[in-house]
């Protein structure tokens, strides 16, 4: 290590090891820095510094979430429109879509257009099957080699992320809104994780026996010689691949970049159960305060999508103490960071609460900590994937192939309310009834005979 190259030593690191502590010019070196104070180890762990950490928090979420309205509003008209909700117009007073006001005999008809234009593209969408091709970098053999086992090995990965459901699922968020977030991750908790077996080999007839057996028999299976179990544990649960879908209610980023790659963090927001605390956190649940609904107005929209359906009576409320929300819970803000100065190794924490978050400590997910993905040279990975519909210059978010045809809808709406109430008017002619005619009850029913006295009295005489 060049000695000119500024180095730190964790305050919570691994005692010093290798040329560090066996080269007497490097620690000699070493020792001069700490005397002189060029290694400043009073300085605290950037990793443990809650304080630190929740401010860092703050600041992502405030720039996030501000201004999120302009594109949420959009997304919302959206989704109400594949679900038959057309005559609505959107109050700013009150910052949502609200049913026009118009009289109670004016016709509203609604011819779902939006709708079979999703269904449409989602059923092109689906008749397609994605894979994954692996290419060979080069000529060598261990290259083709390599491309030839990632090719093999591709089936199996796409079953355990299970990608036909995952798929549809980003398919019906990218048409109806124009974006969708995807992020692989590993699960080492999962239910149905696969589970690794141990074998040894047998040195008489070279037969792979499993540890268990041997540790059970003490012989091979296949000749009955005597074997010695290394390893008695049988199975080692390793975990599986997972891929969530996110839709852009559940994503926060800093707005002021025109690439999705340029995003320095990505907050995502959750809702958690009351129930799911207490199980997940059981001493963190003891210091939140837990209500019906979040502060934050994406998880408000996204959770109010749950209770809708194209006959729900009021699909526009969406604020707490509209009858819908059920049950207790809180907001979970999931903080990924790229590496920077503060954070050389990147940032991945969770915190609970609203307007007081808690941070979560977890040592078996290594919360706070470092990006938990390494590549094979020691990068951070960067697990986020943001596909956009119709990519919009100058901005992240992309524009929905539902949004250039909602007037176009609006306008057959409003062509079908006009001849509807024409052709009621026509049916329903308004009938004059002279005072004193003493007609009742017009009903309209064909070949009704109207009886009516003659007012002589306004006849003029000189007409015949």
């Amino acid at each position: 290590m060049p000695f000119d190259t500024p180095f730190q030593t964790p305050p919570s690191g691994p005692p010093l090891s290798g040329a560090i502590a066996t080269d007497p010019v490097i620690s000699a070196k070493l020792l001069q820095l700490l005397r002189t104070g060029a290694i400043d180890q009073s300085k605290p762990d950037p990793y443990t510094d809650e304080k630190g950490l929740l401010k860092f928090l703050e600041t992502c979420k405030a720039e996030a979430l501000e201004n999120r309205w302009v594109h949420e509003r959009s997304w919302w008209r959206n989704l109400l429109y594949i679900l038959g909700r057309h005559w609505i117009y959107y109050d700013t007073s009150r910052g949502q879509w609200m049913d026009k006001r118009l009289a109670k005999w004016i016709p509203r008809p609604v011819t779902n257009k939006i709708g079979e234009v999703h269904q449409t593209i989602l059923s092109l969408f689906e008749a397609v099957d994605l894979i994954a091709k692996a290419r060979p970098t080069g000529s060598r053999p261990k290259d083709i080699s390599t491309s030839e086992v990632a090719d093999k090995m591709e089936p199996a990965i796409r079953a355990e992320h299970d990608m036909a459901r995952i798929q549809r699922t980003a398919d019906f968020w990218l048409i109806a809104v124009g974006n969708v977030f995807l992020h692989p991750w590993w699960d080492k908790f999962a239910e149905y994780a696969p589970t690794l077996q141990l074998f040894q080999t047998c040195e008489y007839c070279r037969a792979n026996v499993a540890s268990a057996d041997i540790a059970t028999t003490g012989t091979c299976d296949t000749c009955d010689m005597p074997m010695t179990a290394a390893n008695p544990q049988s199975t080692i649960a390793g975990g599986k691949g997972k891929t969530d879908v996110c839709s852009p209610w559940e994503i926060a980023f800093s707005p002021g970049y025109s690439d999705f790659s340029e995003v320095p963090y990505v907050i995502r927001l959750r809702w958690r159960t009351k129930i799911w605390v207490e199980k997940a956190y059981p001493e963190l649940a003891k210091k939140l305060r837990f209500d019906k609904s979040s502060n934050e107005r994406s998880l408000q929209l996204l959770r109010a999508l749950a209770v809708q359906s194209d006959l729900s009576a009021n699909p526009l409320a969406i604020l707490a103490g509209s009858g819908m929300e059920q049950g207790e819970g809180i907001t979970e803000y999931e903080l990924w960071s790229k590496p920077d100065r503060t954070y050389p190794k990147g940032l991945f924490m969770r915190a609970i609460g609203d307007t007081t978050p808690l941070l979560v400590e977890d040592a078996g997910q290594s919360l706070p900590g470092p990006l938990p993905y390494l590549t094979p040279t020691g990068d951070a990975i960067w697990p986020w994937i943001h596909e956009p519909y119709e990519r919009i210059g100058g901005r992240i978010f992309g524009r929905s192939p539902l949004d250039p045809i909602i007037q176009k809808n609006d306008q057959l709406n409003q062509h079908d309310s006009l001849v509807q109430l024409i052709v009621q008017r026509t049916s329903n002619p308004v009938w004059l009834e002279p005072k004193g005619a003493e007609v009742k009850k017009f009903t309209g029913e064909p070949g009704l005979v109207v009886r009516y006295n003659v007012i002589t009295e306004n006849i003029r005489p000189d007409v015949g």
